[in-house]
């Protein structure tokens, strides 16, 4: 049985975690299998989005700590940092990934901020776990956590590790939109089909002067961002925005 199920409709790309009995705890063979996905999609110019999400309870607990305890030096096993890590493979991609958390991320968190953006059903819950269990936070989770929803956001998730509601994460920017349970999925479709109507070249150079945003000062952004805009600028034919605002 895959560990993850592709769906593929048009121009849109769906990943759903398969391991509910286990939480979708990121194995060593899940993480193999999503970078594959992940890498495939970053390549073919034909996606336009991809939603990513978990069947049955619970979307994600990363690092499979059965492996860790079992296997020998298993910690060597997993590509924690670097460029053929998992975070750096996702965040790379070109394509915007929406995340859809269905219930519970509870140390997936981290995958769930490797997503360009999350949308939640209303029974979601969100905790960072790693000072109960006794392992550092990695994957950049420290350092991308305190970024998306301020120091004491972070400090609470990750320092008490409560599972917090989606009032309070949707409060704190964490979370974009809240939906019912039900319409979850379809919220995301219909939020990826908004996306894939963009110009896909257009698109992309926003993404990676937004994505490239957190990583600068604001002058350095501003002048990325002119350079950006004095290059495409040239290639814009009047005709064709005529024709995308019709």
């Amino acid at each position: 049985m895959a560990l993850v199920k592709l769906k593929r409709k048009d121009n849109i790309a769906q990943l759903k975690l398969t391991r509910p009995k286990v939480l979708n705890v990121l194995s060593i063979d899940l993480i193999k299998e999503l970078s594959r996905h992940f890498k495939v999609f970053s390549d073919d110019p034909y996606i336009r989005a991809v939603i990513l999400t978990g069947e049955g309870w619970v979307p994600c607990v990363v690092v499979d700590l059965k492996e860790l305890v079992v296997l020998p030096n298993a910690a060597d096993h997993f590509e924690w940092h670097g460029a053929n890590s998992l975070m750096d493979i996702m965040r790379a991609c070109p394509r915007p990934i929406i995340g859809a958390i269905n219930v519970f991320a509870i140390t997936g968190i981290k995958l769930a901020l490797w997503c360009g953006f999350l949308i939640a059903a209303k029974s979601a819950r969100f905790g960072d776990t790693h000072a109960r269990v006794g392992i550092i936070q990695s994957r950049g989770l420290a350092q991308l956590l305190p970024r998306v929803v301020g120091i004491s956001g972070a400090k609470q998730i990750s320092l008490i590790g409560e599972m917090i509601g989606t009032k309070t994460t949707q409060a704190w920017g964490l979370v974009n939109e809240v939906t019912t349970d039900q319409n979850l999925l379809q919220r995301a479709w219909d939020l990826a089909a908004l996306i894939a109507e963009t110009d896909i070249t257009t698109m992309g150079k926003i993404k990676t002067l937004v994505d490239t945003s957190q990583n600068t000062g604001l002058d350095e952004g501003l002048k990325q961002e002119v350079s950006v805009f004095n290059r495409h600028i040239k290639g814009v034919l009047t005709n064709d925005i005529e024709i995308r605002r019709s």
